[in-house]
């Protein structure tokens, strides 16, 4: 039987780490040992590890996910490593649905899955709204894809090393997973099970969601410019082509409350972003009904505008970067 090393990275995770542990025990695949490894956080988190049966580490300073979950690669014992991120609940079948796809695609060394459609934990709208963006968009995307999800995330140990692990310069939560799946499938192909689910605690913050898609997307350029094209799974082209539209869009559907000539273009412009994603729009529709798909729609366009905003950060980094020009 294979052995998993099931890797959780932790960092003031008292909201929902005994979730998190409670579904990793109840897992119908018990061929596994669990790392915790503490990124130096001053909450209760520790407190509350201790009192289940895993291996616990503390790192002698905050470094990052990326770090963390490097470290606790190093102390993993099983064949297979599957990052778990702390805020998720698995459900029970992952286990045993991770090792099935790796015995029937011989091809794949790394299995991935996505997050439910309903949160871990209710706390506002905009985190029912991110839920459900997030399940969609990774969900419509199963299959072979370019990039590692290490939120639900298991891939065969060899192949880890052989990559060395993951860039530890990324500090925070960012695109580091991204960048190691793109390097990994250079040579191999990582698999997305649509079916391996896990409840997600999502930001419950419109604030924290909007800077997060900032950061994230001004990072993406940087990975889009040295590949050459977009991902397969979250930033597809058709979602690249819709950000590029609704900003403009909106622009000039409010210039036409004083230049009508301005509603035909605003309004087309409109309509490229509802069919960039159209897909979303129908999947929140027939789950949530009409009126939360206003709200949907409302929000997720104010997210298009952090999008943008990173994306045009991110390729004047680009450019300055790799201008002859010295600043």
């Amino acid at each position: 039987m294979k052995k998993f090393s099931i890797i959780i990275p932790v960092y003031n995770s008292e909201k929902t780490i005994k979730k998190c542990l409670d579904a990793i025990y109840e897992q119908t695949y018990k061929n596994f040992d669990v790392i915790v490894v503490n990124d130096c956080g001053n909450d209760k988190t520790v407190e509350i590890v201790k009192k289940y049966n895993c291996k616990l580490f503390t790192l002698e300073k905050n470094s990052g996910p990326a770090v963390a979950r490097n470290f606790g690669a190093k102390k993993a014992g099983g064949e297979i490593l599957l990052f778990i991120d702390s805020d998720i609940a698995l459900k029970k079948d992952v286990l045993e649905r991770i090792l099935k796809n790796f015995e029937e695609k011989k091809d794949v060394v790394a299995v991935v899955g996505v997050y439910a459609k309903e949160p871990l934990i209710v706390d506002s709208l905009v985190e029912e709204y991110r839920t459900l963006q997030e399940h969609y968009w990774k969900s419509s995307s199963a299959g072979y894809i370019s990039s590692m999800i290490l939120s639900i995330g298991a891939i065969k140990k060899d192949v880890f090393f052989e990559f060395n692990g993951l860039d530890e310069r990324y500090r925070k939560a960012d695109v580091e997973d991204i960048e190691f799946g793109n390097r990994i499938t250079e040579k191999y192909k990582i698999f997305m099970d649509k079916d391996i689910q896990g409840y997600h605690d999502s930001d419950d913050s419109l604030k924290i969601i909007m800077k997060n898609f900032a950061k994230r997307a001004t990072q993406r350029v940087t990975l889009f410019m040295r590949r050459k094209k977009f991902d397969s799974q979250y930033a597809t082209a058709n979602r690249g082509f819709g950000v590029l539209s609704i900003v403009p869009g909106i622009i000039l559907l409010l210039l036409s409350i004083y230049k009508l000539y301005f509603i035909i273009p605003g309004l087309l412009l409109f309509i490229v972003f509802i069919f960039s994603d159209k897909g979303l729009y129908w999947f929140v529709l027939k789950d949530k009904g009409s009126l939360f798909l206003i709200y949907f729609v409302f929000i997720h366009i104010l997210l298009q505008f952090s999008i943008f905003y990173g994306l045009l950060r991110g390729f004047a980094k680009y450019l300055l970067k790799n201008s002859k020009i010295g600043f």
